[in-house]
């Protein structure tokens, strides 16, 4: 119902009134708002548009554009990966960087202290994106563990990434060849409370084994193993764990998995892992395959990130063609086939959405 005119001054067109300084601050806070030139009303045309929309409250037309205007501006994700030294944090850094290139963004990388924190950060936070191993979902969407009886229900399921293997390794003058070599000897199970240390646990109880768990730093416990400290050194990691690599490059070791019948057990056991061949000399002075048991890691976000927010990022992740060389070495398992390895934690619909569209029957 406003106009300009020709000396600036603004009359309604049908009293011939000029309207008071409060509206017209009004009308001019709107125009500079919407930036499209939709107007409320009639009121006098943008010079950046002239869409008109049906009568209706002026203040109800500025907090519908303002909406707009952050709708349109993507949510930066918060991805929690993990500290110094883990195969985490340069995965995380190479995903980040691959999402922001392709439009997938904005996507920050947060250290954190590892899977079980990465968990508990996406069940808190909507903008939160986490990467973890599925032995640790496993007891936070349980409550179960860690959990301590709080079930983490808003965590949900993107893309796999790499496996995490488990094995050990004892100088061979100790003649350790299997797990249950190690009844009654000190064994290094990595950081206390971390995923390694949880998962030996487990496998010594269920295999009756009566061991002392010793915590440290990979490095640590490396060195440990190598000054005669402890007997053995359990670990999981990406193949080749970097922390085994290590001894066995420095000393004569000998790197030992799991026997036929104790992974049958344990992947039938834990819904989080799968069997797992290492090939043989992946380790200097390893001369076979190594059979053992691997749990993947995944992606994961809060369960009301937008669905078209978690297509784009899927997208993103499996248009590569060389994952591994646009996200990171790391990510040479990162291919949608793999997806059906997680039985452990719920996909988000987008995420369900991009493997219904590539043929893969999910749930």
């Amino acid at each position: 119902r406003v106009r300009s005119c020709k000396h600036g001054a603004e009359k309604d067109r049908e009293t011939g009134q000029i309207p008071s300084p409060r509206t017209l601050r009004k009308i001019r806070v709107f125009h500079a708002t919407t930036r499209r030139g939709i107007h409320c009303g009639n009121l006098y045309p943008s010079p950046l548009g002239s869409k008109t929309v049906p009568p209706a409250i002026p203040i109800f037309c500025v907090l519908f554009a303002l909406a707009a205007s952050a709708d349109a501006r993507a949510q930066e994700l918060r991805l929690h990966s993990a500290g110094a030294g883990s195969a985490l944090l340069p995965y995380a850094q190479g995903l980040a960087r691959h999402l922001n290139a392709t439009g997938a963004g904005p996507v920050v990388v947060l250290e954190s202290a590892g899977s079980i924190a990465n968990v508990a950060a996406v069940e808190a936070d909507p903008a939160a994106m986490g990467l973890t191993v599925l032995a640790s979902a496993h007891d936070a969407i349980a409550g179960t563990g860690f959990a301590q009886g709080r079930p983490h229900a808003n965590v949900r399921a993107l893309f796999p990434m790499y496996r995490t293997g488990y094995h050990a390794v004892g100088l061979r003058e100790r003649n350790l060849t299997r797990m249950l070599d190690l009844e009654a000897k000190r064994v290094g199970v990595g950081p206390a409370g971390g995923p390694a240390e949880l998962f030996f646990r487990f496998l010594a109880r269920d295999l009756y084994l009566s061991v002392t768990p010793v915590t440290g730093t990979p490095a640590e416990l490396g060195q440990a193993l190598i000054e005669g400290r402890i007997d053995a050194f359990f670990q999981g990691a990406i193949v080749p764990i970097p922390a085994i690599a290590a001894v066995t490059d420095r000393v004569d070791a000998r790197v030992f998995g799991l026997s036929a019948w104790e992974i049958a057990g344990l992947v039938e056991r834990y819904r989080y892992l799968s069997p797992m061949i290492v090939p043989a000399r992946t380790y200097r002075g390893q001369a076979t395959h190594l059979a053992t048991v691997a749990s993947w890691n995944f992606a994961i976000v809060h369960k009301d990130l937008p669905e078209a927010r978690v297509l784009a990022i899927m997208r993103a992740v499996f248009e590569s063609a060389d994952p591994a060389r646009d996200i990171h070495p790391f990510a040479a398992e990162t291919q949608a086939r793999h997806a059906a390895e997680n039985r452990v934690i719920p996909f988000h619909p987008g995420a369900l959405r991009f493997y219904r569209e590539a043929g893969m029957a999910l749930r």
